[in-house]
């Protein structure tokens, strides 16, 4: 049996691969809303969280991963401190470890900063927000905001993680 099928529960092929994927997707909670910063239990992340949430919202975006709910995200950014990956000020120190861990072990293997936004279907832009730093996620040509704000940003480069 094709693992795919085992993890879907499809037997001897009886369900075709788009059918077990839309099946699947229906039973995952839904992904990070925009604007989830805003509003958000926990200080630190509530008022520097933005690129730690960009990386939940990328690994939701690769595997099968959830961030959940406010608890949820507040037990992963203790974790990730816990391991040296993340300062309790939501600097993101390890963005690959972070990764691999949430979508993966081995999805991903370095990070780097560029100019000019990459070519990747994914990529984290580092912008300013008046004298504030943000990062925005470009899915393709979507924009995943944690802010959810209409401010005008001021592109400053970008995050690629391959």
């Amino acid at each position: 049996m094709h693992s795919r099928c085992a993890a879907y529960g499809c037997r001897n092929g009886s369900k075709s691969s788009s059918e077990n994927d839309e099946a699947k997707a229906s039973e995952l909670p839904p992904k990070l809303r925009p604007g989830i910063q805003t509003n958000f239990i926990h200080e630190a992340l509530r008022t520097w969280g933005c690129y730690f949430f960009c990386l939940l919202r990328w690994a939701e975006e690769v595997s099968d991963f959830r961030a959940g709910e406010d608890q949820n995200i507040v037990n992963l950014f203790d974790d990730f401190v816990a391991r040296g990956w993340l300062t309790n000020q939501c600097k993101v120190l390890q963005p690959v470890m972070i990764l691999n861990r949430l979508a993966g072990a081995g999805a991903f293997s370095a990070a780097t900063h560029e100019a000019l936004r990459p070519a990747d279907y994914i990529a984290a832009e580092r912008v300013n927000h008046g004298a504030w730093p943000h990062f925005l996620l470009h899915i393709g040509a979507r924009v995943w905001d944690s802010w959810a704000s209409p401010g005008k940003y001021t592109p400053v480069n970008w995050r690629r993680i391959a």
